[in-house]
C-alpha cells in the first residue's frame, strides 16, 4: 500500500484503519510509512498525499518494544507506541532543564543531610539499559526524606516535573514527588511504585525565583528511579536525556500534502483520529485544509479550556461556522472527528454522534493543502495522530456516523 518510504511500520494499523474509511477518500493518513523529511500517505500512491516534515533534533519515542528509543534522527518522524497503538507524534519545543536526567548523584542533585543513598546503574530501565538507579530513604520524618534539585524559576511561569518510578520488590514503594520552594510544596502528585515502569508528573506556577523538584519517599521507601525531566510548560512531552547540560527538542511540523485536484473548494470531509498531549495544550492548535492561508479553510483546534475542541470554517476571511464542542472522554484520549462542509450543510461529527450543524454557511475557495497547522505554518497543532482523511464529497450522516464509531 505504501512502498515509497524508508521505513515501513506497523503494517496492520493500516488494513484496520482503512478498512473502516470508504474508497472514496482522496488523502489518507496513517501511521505506517515515513523517511526522513516525509510522512508517507497511504492514498494517493503517486506521493501528492505526502506530508513534507522537519524536526531539527534528534528525538525519543516509545517504540513495539514498549522501549523508550533515542534513535530517532533529525528531520525523522516518530512512529510512537505509548499507548501501544502506533500513532505519529508531534510535539511542541521543549527543553530538559535538568542536566543529570538518568545520574542522581551528580549536578545538584542533593538530599537532606546525607539521609538518602543512590545506587547508580543497577535495574533495567524503560529505554532496555542497565540505568536506573535506586533510591533508600531514610526512617526519620518527612523533613529529612528528601531529595532534590534546585533551579531557577520566573514567577507565574508553569513547570511540569516527571521522573519515572518502579518498585523495589519486598520494599515500601509510596511516596510523592513536588515542585516547592524552600519550605512550601506547590504542588505533589502521590505514587505507589509497581513492577511496571510508571512516569509519575506534577505541574506547577512557580511563586518564587527559585524552586526545588523534590522525589519524597514514605519512611524506608526503596525505589527505582530513572529519567528525570523539568519542563516549563504545562504537561510532560516526550523523554529528553540530558548528561551535564540542557537539551532541546526542537518541534515536530508536519505540512504541504496533497495539490488543488485532491480538495473540492464546494464540499466534503475532513476527518482525523487523534489525541491531544494534555487536557489543555493552549490556544489554537491546529490541523487544517486550506488554501495555503487561513482565510480560506477549513479547520480544527485544540482550545484552552480542557477538553475543548473548535472547528471553524472560514471564507475570504469570514468565519462563517464556529463550534466549539466540549469532549468526553477527555482529549486525552483518541476520538474520532470528521468535519463535513458544504454551501449551508455544515455538520460535525465526533465519535459516532453529530454534535454541531450549520444551515447557513459559505465555503472556502482555492483550497490545495492538508497541513498540521493553520495554513500558513502558524499556530502549529501538538498530539498524536492516528489517522486522517480528506474525502471531496459531503459524505451522508450515515457513513459519517460509521466513520466515526
Amino acid at each position: 500500500l505504501y512502498n515509497r518510504s524508508t521505513y515501513y511500520e506497523n503494517s496492520d494499523a493500516t488494513d484496520k484503519i482503512l478498512g473502516d474509511i470508504p474508497n472514496k477518500a482522496s488523502i489518507v493518513l496513517t501511521p505506517t510509512g515515513y523517511s526522513e523529511d516525509k510522512i508517507g500517505s497511504a492514498i494517493p500512491v503517486d506521493g501528492n498525499g505526502d506530508f513534507t516534515f522537519a524536526r531539527n533534533s534528534s528525538a525519543t519515542r516509545v517504540n513495539q518494544a514498549g522501549l523508550i528509543e533515542a534513535s530517532q534522527s533529525n528531520d525523522t518522524p516518530r512512529l510512537d507506541y505509548t499507548t501501544g497503538e502506533g500513532a505519529f507524534l508531534i510535539e511542541p519545543q521543549s527543553t530538559n532543564l535538568l542536566l543529570y536526567s538518568e545520574n542522581f548523584t551528580l549536578g545538584v542533585w542533593q538530599d537532606e543531610g546525607g539521609n538518602q543513598v543512590v545506587n547508580t546503574n543497577v535495574e533495567t530501565s524503560p529505554s532496555g539499559t542497565l540505568t536506573a538507579s535506586k533510591l533508600t530513604v531514610s526512617s526519620g520524618s518527612i523533613n529529612t526524606r528528601k531529595l532534590w534539585y534546585y533551579f531557577s524559576t520566573t514567577i507565574g511561569l508553569d513547570y511540569t516535573y516527571s521522573v519515572y518510578i518502579k518498585a523495589v520488590d519486598g520494599q515500601v514503594n509510596t511516596g510523592f514527588i513536588s515542585l516547592a520552594t524552600l519550605d512550601t510544596h506547590i504542588n505533589q502528585t502521590f505514587f505507589t511504585a509497581t513492577d511496571v515502569w510508571q512516569r509519575v508528573v506534577v505541574t506547577a506556577t512557580a511563586n518564587d525565583t527559585v524552586t526545588r523538584a523534590l522525589i519524597t519517599g514514605d519512611a524506608n521507601c526503596q525505589i527505582f528511579i530513572w529519567g528525570a525531566q523539568l519542563e516549563q510548560q504545562s504537561y510532560a512531552t516526550s523523554y529528553i536525556p540530558t548528561v551535564g547540560s540542557t537539551v532541546t527538542r526542537i518541534a515536530d511540523r508536519a505540512n504541504s500534502s496533497g495539490n488543488s485536484d485532491l480538495f473540492n473548494d464546494s464540499e466534503g470531509v475532513l476527518y482525523a483520529e487523534i489525541a491531544s498531549l494534555a487536557e489543555s495544550v493552549g490556544n489554537n492548535k491546529k490541523f487544517s485544509i486550506s488554501s495555503g492561508a487561513p482565510s480560506n479553510s477549513i479547520l480544527f483546534s485544540f482550545r484552552d479550556t480542557n477538553n475543548q475542541i473548535q472547528v471553524l470554517v472560514k471564507s475570504g476571511g469570514t468565519n462563517t461556522v464556529n463550534s466549539t464542542p466540549t469532549i468526553s472522554p477527555a482529549v486525552t484520549n483518541f476520538f474520532k472527528i470528521a468535519i463535513k462542509y458544504k454551501t449551508d450543510d455544515f455538520a460535525l461529527f465526533v465519535n459516532g454522534t453529530k454534535v454541531a450543524t450549520d444551515t447557513s454557511c459559505a465555503m472556502p475557495t482555492g483550497l490545495n493543502t492538508l497541513s498540521f497547522d493553520r495554513g500558513d505554518g502558524g499556530q502549529d497543532y501538538i498530539g498524536k495522530v492516528k489517522c486522517v482523511a480528506v474525502f471531496k464529497e459531503a459524505l451522508t450522516d450515515a457513513e459519517l456516523t460509521q466513520l466515526t464509531s
